[in-house]
């Protein structure tokens, strides 16, 4: 759907095409689906922020909380990505906290790109942290 962006003086106008509700019941969508489908496209286009992380209590992954602006995603770290991080290798609390940030900007890209598992977590592998330290 094209979205049509003008400038007033004081705002911002979008323009987006019109459905009413006898339209968007031939689709087979209801009036809610409409505004469900536009909310989950504005959360998509918005960077995660990272709200906290913690390691999980068996010690082999961490995870993250981070939020869209309107809901809350959980971001998987394996114990393997914890480990390439850093030399030495550690997959403890204190690696953790050390990388929040770099495992937080790994997890927002991998999420604007769409990269999320079915249940809807991001997965941070050691695979991503290799990307990361060829970045850097």
């Amino acid at each position: 759907m094209p979205i049509d962006e003008r400038k007033s003086n004081s705002a911002i106008v979008i323009a987006t095409p019109r459905f009413d509700i006898a339209q968007s019941t031939r689709l087979g969508m209801a009036h809610t689906d409409l505004s469900d489908i536009m909310k989950q496209s504005l959360e998509e286009s918005m960077p995660l922020k990272l709200v906290t992380g913690m390691m999980k209590s068996s010690g082999n992954e961490a995870l993250l909380v981070m939020n869209t602006g309107s809901m809350n995603k959980l971001v998987l770290v394996t114990k393997q990505a914890l480990l390439d991080l850093a030399f030495p290798p550690r997959c403890d609390e204190s690696r953790l906290q050390e990388y929040m940030g770099v495992l937080s900007d790994i997890a927002s890209t991998k999420y604007d790109r769409g990269e999320i598992k079915p249940d809807g977590r991001v997965l941070i592998t050691s695979n991503d942290v290799t990307k990361w330290r060829e970045l850097q």
